[in-house]
């Protein structure tokens, strides 16, 4: 709603959340998977990150936000982009 009512408004990062609410709904979809996965894995391989929340809590925001746009740029290079 704020790029409807401001488009003339030009700033800084304006593309990338343009590009980034294009793919909102695909990443609300596989964003609870990948963070659990993430914690997980953090839990087992870096058991030390869990105790300092102020770097735990960003990364694990940048790996559930950033994974499935990969995973979705990823299958629209594919044939599985063709699959209904």
């Amino acid at each position: 709603m704020v790029f409807i009512g401001s488009e003339q408004i030009e700033f800084k990062y304006s593309n990338i959340l343009g590009k980034l609410g294009q793919k909102s709904y695909g990443i609300y979809l596989t964003h609870p998977i990948t963070m659990l996965l993430a914690s997980k894995l953090m839990y087992h391989f870096t058991p030390a990150i869990l105790g300092m929340q102020w770097l735990f809590l960003p990364l694990l925001d940048f790996i559930g936000a950033a994974v499935p746009v990969v995973l979705m740029r990823i299958i629209a290079r594919t044939p599985l982009s063709k699959v209904n």
